[in-house]
């Protein structure tokens, strides 16, 4: 995988217009590969982040999810409280599908 990663996009371009001819099918091989390469190691690297670190950012950060929640509990707003609660329901329902 780490090989295939260092070939840039466009590198990509004769060998696909060899295998595949000239039309769709190159392109449509030539935009997965540019969309797959970086979600792939971004999905793993999420897959393995500490729960403890997901805890602390929670309870205790200035901006992102965890703040949002927390200073839509301490402010009143009960809209942005539910939205922020159900969005990291749905987070933590994927992270544990994907697990």
């Amino acid at each position: 995988m780490g090989t295939i990663r260092t070939v840039p996009s466009l590198a990509w371009v004769p060998l696909l217009l060899l295998w595949f001819g000239i039309g769709e099918e190159p392109q449509v091989f030539l935009v997965a590969i540019g969309a797959f390469l970086p979600v792939y190691p971004t999905a793993s690297a999420l897959a393995h982040v500490d729960p403890h670190l997901v805890a602390a950012e929670l309870i205790a950060s200035s901006k992102g999810l965890g703040f949002r929640l927390i200073d839509s509990q301490n402010t009143g707003r009960t809209d942005v409280m539910i939205s922020a609660f159900s969005l990291f329901e749905h987070r933590v329902a994927r992270a544990r599908a994907t697990s």
